[in-house]
């Protein structure tokens, strides 16, 4: 009974032996894999204590900071950051310790003097049975570059469309000067012949004032394409002869007729002054 206990006793022991052995090699591939993930980061890769002083480093944050891993390790995050920021980034530095603030965008600073914009993202982690910060740090370089020139680019369609904006307004304003000062009357009308603008000539003719003109019904067929002559009655007694030309245009995106109001009196009594010399002298 005694030798069969030691024989189960000795087929244990084996068997956590085996049991360690694999937990070892599984623990082994594992750091072995972590390991290659942290040299193959295309990201820069840095473990900080809670001082910031950097404990580890991977070959891509000593391509960013043009530091060896040996230069790096040893060195304070604040001497890896331009001097104008070091106050800024040593103040956040315990958020990073807390995971208060995981993502935070500044510079990193070259062994050349030069700033790097990087995108930082920190994760608080154990280091060898200690505490520390891991940090992956993004070269945003080229983002920040496309950044700039679709700011650039914006700017740019800014003031083009302010530029063009100010023309077309400087340009309605002097066409609205020519119209509003033409000796010709102006109408324009919708579809249904209700009045949509009229300029002072146009209510000169009619003798109303702009109000009763504008959203009340023009008062005459209107034929796109035609010119006909119409009489007016003036307020005196005389008769006005107007000359009117329609044709379509868009008021405001839609279809609508302008008419064009020409007083022909003078030309008419001319006309028929020659109408009767010429009778007489036959």
């Amino acid at each position: 009974r005694i030798k069969r206990y030691e024989d189960d006793l000795r087929k244990r022991q084996k068997s956590l032996e085996r049991s360690v052995v694999d937990q070892e090699v599984r623990l082994q591939e594992r750091a072995s894999e972590v390991q290659s993930l942290f040299d193959h980061s295309p990201d820069a890769i840095l473990v900080a204590d809670l001082d910031g002083t950097v404990l580890d480093a991977n070959p891509a944050a000593s391509q960013l900071h043009h530091m060896t891993r040996d230069e790096l390790v040893g060195k304070n995050m604040l001497d890896l950051v331009p001097p104008d920021q070091r106050e800024t980034v040593a103040a956040e530095l315990p958020k990073w310790a807390t995971a208060s603030v995981r993502t935070y965008e500044g510079y990193s600073y070259t062994s050349g003097g030069q700033s790097v914009p990087v995108e930082i993202r920190s994760t608080p982690i154990t280091y060898k049975e200690r505490p520390a910060i891991l940090l992956h740090i993004r070269d945003i370089t080229a983002r920040k570059q496309s950044e700039e020139k679709l700011q650039k680019s914006s700017e740019a369609l800014e003031r083009l469309v302010s530029s063009r904006t100010n023309e077309l307004k400087a340009t309605e304003e002097t066409f609205h000067s020519i119209v509003e000062k033409s000796v010709d009357g102006i109408i324009v009308t919708d579809r249904t012949g209700i009045v949509l603008y009229a300029n002072n000539a146009a209510a000169g003719f009619f003798e109303k004032p702009l109000s009763e003109l504008l959203g009340h019904d023009f008062g005459w067929h209107i034929v796109p394409g035609k010119t006909s002559e119409i009489d007016i009655v003036r307020s005196e007694g005389d008769i006005a002869v107007i000359e009117m030309t329609m044709t379509e245009t868009l008021w405001e995106g839609a279809r609508a007729s302008l008419v064009m109001l020409r007083d022909i009196s003078q030309r008419r009594r001319v006309e028929d002054k020659l109408i009767q010399a010429q009778k007489l002298e036959s």
